[in-house]
C-alpha cells in the first residue's frame, strides 16, 4: 500500500504551527459567514395600498431579485447594490405641531426601488415602499438603518 496522499503532501512545520481548534474554528467561521451572506429569503408581503408593491412584482421577479442578491460576493457588495437602491432627498414642507427647537425632526426622506434584470436585457426600477424592500431583500431593518445613516453621512 502507498502513501500517497494529500495529506503528504502539507508540510509538517505547517501541521505543527497551526492547532487542531484553529483549523476547526477557521474553517466554521468562514463557513457561517459564507452563509449568511448567501441565504437571505424573501419575506412577508407589505400589504401597502399606495404603491401595491407585491402586487406590481410577481413570484417569478421576486425569486430572480432574490437569486441575484444571494449572488453577489459578500456583505460589502451587497451594501453597495443596496445604496445604488436608496436616494436621498431633502425635506420640502415640514409642519411640526411643537416648537422646532424641542422636537427631533428627520432632514431627509428616502424613496426605494428595486431594480429587477430581464433576460440579459435592460433593467427596469420600481417604486417600493420601506417594507417591501426590507422584505424583498430579505435584510433586517437595523441593516438598512446602518445603511442610510452612512449614506447621510457621507453626503454631508
Amino acid at each position: 500500500m502507498s502513501n500517497d496522499s494529500s495529506d503528504d503532501n502539507v508540510p509538517l512545520q505547517d501541521l505543527i504551527n497551526t492547532s487542531k481548534k484553529k483549523r476547526i474554528r477557521c474553517s466554521v467561521l468562514e463557513a457561517s459567514k459564507h452563509l449568511s451572506n448567501h441565504t437571505y429569503e424573501t419575506g412577508m408581503p407589505c400589504n401597502c395600498s399606495n404603491l401595491r408593491c407585491f402586487d406590481v412584482i410577481n413570484s417569478s421577479k421576486r425569486q430572480a431579485l432574490n437569486r441575484n442578491f444571494n449572488k453577489m460576493k459578500d456583505r460589502n457588495e451587497q451594501n453597495a447594490y443596496l445604496c445604488g437602491l436608496i436616494s436621498m432627498k431633502d425635506i420640502c414642507r415640514r409642519c411640526p405641531r411643537k416648537d422646532e427647537s424641542s422636537t427631533r425632526l428627520r432632514d431627509k426622506s428616502c424613496p426605494y426601488k428595486v431594480r429587477i434584470q430581464y433576460a440579459e436585457g435592460p433593467f427596469e426600477e420600481i417604486s417600493v415602499c420601506q417594507a417591501a424592500f426590507i422584505s424583498l431583500h430579505g435584510v433586517t431593518n437595523r441593516r438598512l438603518c446602518t445603511i442610510k445613516w452612512y449614506m447621510k453621512t457621507k453626503v454631508e
